[in-house]
């Protein structure tokens, strides 16, 4: 019964170590954004990884902050409606 309990706690360890470089190889990318033309921070703007399905919305202050983005050089997209 011990050998069992080892081998299943040793299954966990492994998922676990896996799971903790797949995250430790991404990245979170935050930011503001503002008008460029008189710098007023944009609440609730969508923000895009260009040719992903990765993306969330500024807050009220134009802040956000994308977890999960990859290493890679990417493209940030922004939309703004009525803007």
């Amino acid at each position: 019964m011990a050998d069992l309990s080892f081998k299943i706690l040793g299954l966990i360890a492994l998922i676990w170590l896996g799971m903790a470089a797949q995250l430790s190889s991404q990245r979170t990318i935050s930011g503001i954004i503002q008008s460029e033309e008189n710098l007023e921070r944009l609440p609730f703007a969508d923000v895009v990884i260009k040719d992903t399905n990765k993306g969330t919305s500024t807050n009220v202050d134009g802040y956000f902050s994308l977890i999960g983005a990859p290493e890679d050089t990417l493209t940030l997209q922004i939309f703004y409606v009525g803007y």
